[in-house]
């Protein structure tokens, strides 16, 4: 590998020669994850070699497993077994659940048995061809079997690709999330939008909000190339995608794998407040629209606890809404929401703290005032029950 490669901060650099359609020109970049890095292809025709380049992942082929859900098409899975097989691979099937299933800590020892009757050591290779809960699953399984396994991972979905391959999510235990957290072990990703729709979806949302937290918290660049590039996203401009999903990877990679424990913490920016919300509103709103939420409130609290410029919070409601990103309209008691998010903290922490902006790039976890807090949340519990009753009356009118 060249020098470039080498560095997980390397610009994306194209697969295809120079003078191929953009449309169609696939970029690969390293991009660092803690204590390693990750080389990310996105774009198109990333799966027609897939044998080969795998060879070029764990070099003499050996023995591999190919995990897979229901979610999977039949063509695709066995496109990649083909591929795999012709370059001189052993290659075992295995099955991986669906949905929330995928995120329980208690789908994790099946995946184990899978791995030890296939024989699969840390020499071989795993690839998991899913959706962000079934990558999340495998890098943690992957992170702990015989020391560390690498994965090679195919983001079924733009969320995948976005959420689940930088920073994976932590496993349920319990009924709460992410509370058991593993070591990132995919080291290859090969997004290809043959695979990976574009069109309107929750996991389109969901990508979308994560870019908007992520650029947040990275720097104020990352922010104004965002900022710069909503309208292009929002008409779904591949090559404007393809060219975000780059940075916006870039950005977590520094974040994830910074030695400030401040830096990491601020992923948790908009969080909490979207948990407590989950908890009290159950599935009535998308995780999107939550999250979409947290990063509102979280902006507007800095404004007032920070002295955060009402000008920035404003920026990132306008590249929200342009994304088409939803609102909660709902009537929650404010003192309901303000005991959800303590019970939300405490869970993973002794301290109430909530990550606040400062600043683009600036995003860290803060002590509150809780009368501070609760009159703010006081107003906006009044402002969203408003916007309840204002669209009933809307319908009502309408009918």
């Amino acid at each position: 590998m060249s020098d470039k490669e080498h560095n997980p901060t390397a610009p994306e650099e194209p697969v295809q020669p120079k003078d191929a359609d953009p449309k169609l020109e696939a970029t690969r970049q390293w991009v660092s994850i803690p204590q390693n890095s990750c080389n990310v292809r996105i774009g198109h025709g990333n799966l027609q070699r897939f044998g080969s380049d795998l060879i070029t992942f764990v070099g003499k082929p050996h023995k591999a497993m190919l995990l897979s859900g229901e979610n999977a098409s039949a063509e695709l899975v066995e496109h990649i077994f083909t591929e795999m097989t012709s370059e001189g691979f052993s290659v075992k099937r295995g099955s991986i659940p669906d949905g929330e299933e995928a995120l329980k800590i208690e789908s994790a020892p099946a995946i184990y048995r899978k791995l030890d009757e296939a024989g699969i050591t840390s020499d071989d290779a795993i690839v998991v061809v899913g959706d962000a809960a079934q990558l999340d699953l495998v890098s943690f399984v992957a992170g702990g079997w015989c020391g560390g396994t690498p994965v090679a991972a195919i983001p079924l979905d733009v969320e995948a690709l976005m959420c689940a391959t930088v920073t994976p999510a932590g496993l349920t235990v319990g009924g709460h999330p992410g509370m058991v957290q593993g070591r990132n072990s995919i080291r290859n990703v090969f997004a290809d939008f043959a695979v990976m729709s574009l069109e309107k979806s929750e996991q389109r949302s969901r990508a979308l909000v994560t870019m908007v937290a992520t650029a947040v918290s990275d720097t104020q660049n990352a922010f104004e190339l965002l900022y710069n590039r909503r309208q292009d996203l929002a008409d779904n401009n591949e090559i404007v995608w393809r060219d975000q999903f780059n940075e916006s990877l870039r950005s977590r990679g520094r974040i994830v794998s910074s030695t400030s424990i401040a830096v990491r913490q601020s992923l948790e920016y908009g969080q909490t407040f979207a948990r407590a919300l989950k908890e009290l509103t159950g599935d009535e709103f998308p995780n999107s629209t939550l999250f979409a939420e947290g990063l509102r409130f979280m902006a507007r609290l800095a404004c007032v606890e920070e002295g955060v410029s009402i000008d920035d919070m404003l920026a990132q409601d306008e590249v929200l809404e342009t994304f088409g990103l939803g609102t909660v309209q709902a009537t929650i008691d404010p003192d309901d929401l303000f005991r959800a998010m303590h019970r939300i903290a405490f869970m993973r922490s002794d301290r109430f703290m909530v990550a606040l902006p400062r600043g683009f790039g600036r995003v860290r976890l803060a002590t509150l005032d809780p009368e501070s807090l609760k009159e703010n949340l006081a107003a906006w519990c009044a402002q969203h029950a408003k916007l309840q009753t204002d669209s009933e009356q809307q319908t009502d009118t309408i009918r």
